[in-house]
């Protein structure tokens, strides 16, 4: 049995341009010092109906310290920005 020879794997011709319009529509609300604080925010968020992500650098997991030095940032969509901050200054 002869082996089929697979092209690459390519990504889709508008990956950059979309990658790129991600970061634009997303805005950061707070940076906290750790990964527990961060997501003890964005539930708060998602119980009111905002989504939101959190953004880290810690390696992978195995440089938790990282977290301290570059902080765990929760970012939101533009458009709830001003109603996310309100949800998380009221608490």
């Amino acid at each position: 049995m002869a082996w089929k020879k697979r092209s690459p794997t390519r990504w889709p011709a508008n990956f950059r341009t979309e990658r790129l319009k991600m970061s634009d529509t997303l805005a950061t609300i707070a940076t906290f010092n750790s990964d527990h604080e961060a997501e003890l925010a964005r539930g708060i968020l998602q119980s009111e109906g905002i989504e939101a992500f959190v953004f880290k650098d810690d390696c992978g997991g195995m440089l938790p310290q990282m977290q301290i030095i570059r902080g765990v940032h929760l970012k939101v969509n533009r458009q709830d920005e001003k109603r996310a901050r309100e949800i998380l200054d009221s608490d």
